[in-house]
């Protein structure tokens, strides 16, 4: 076969944990049969496998370890055959949101080839692809309270000022004379002390 060929595969992972589980994959991967250094016939490698998977979830990123098993198999211009395998590797997650990640995996699969000899033979592997995160919840945003006054910003007048009620915005002087609407005796007219009314 040719030494390097694309690989197709979908992936389906299951996480009880919010740093580790378990995953199924199958790929494959169109490649052609070399003959004396030329490509000949076409053939078709494919695999499919399951491997528990150990992550450390950061903020955006979140590095990886796995380990597995499966089988390696060939159709096509030799035949069919399909070997037992054991797979490693360790990669990286970078989520670009709540439900889409970008995944780098680095991986060395050791087939048998029980058909051809009796040794094993190590086929390195780098995968690149997107998951989509199905059945999470949507995060709801706690309702805010910008200035701390305890009316929440959907129903405070004044989101960016501390007040008081009924509106949460902060006591007025409505006359300007300096005595709060709470303390003036006559708030709608300016006065002076001590009640904030005029001088009689």
């Amino acid at each position: 076969y040719r030494k390097v060929a694309p690989e197709l595969g979908l992936r389906v992972a299951y996480y009880p944990f919010s740093r580790g589980g378990g995953e199924l994959e199958g790929g494959m991967m169109p490649t052609r049969i070399v003959i004396d250094g030329q490509p000949a016939d076409r053939a078709i490698l494919f695999n499919f496998r399951a491997h528990a998977i150990a992550q450390l979830p950061f903020w955006r990123v979140a590095p990886f370890v796995l380990v597995g098993g499966g089988g390696l198999g060939t159709t096509g211009a030799l035949g069919r055959d399909v070997d037992q395998s054991v797979h490693f590797g360790a990669g990286v997650k970078l989520f670009l949101n709540h439900r889409t990640a970008l995944r780098l995996d680095v991986r060395d699969v050791v087939g048998a080839r029980r058909r051809v000899d009796a040794g094993a033979v190590s086929y390195p592997e780098v995968l690149l692809g997107v998951s989509m995160v199905l059945g999470r919840k949507s995060q709801k945003k706690p309702p805010k309270d910008s200035d701390g006054d305890g009316f929440l910003d959907h129903s405070d007048a004044c989101p960016f000022e501390p007040g008081i009620a009924p509106d949460g915005c902060p006591e007025r002087d409505r006359d300007g004379d300096g005595f709060l609407d709470s303390q003036d005796m006559c708030p709608d007219v300016p006065g002076i002390a001590p009640d904030g009314c005029p001088e009689q």
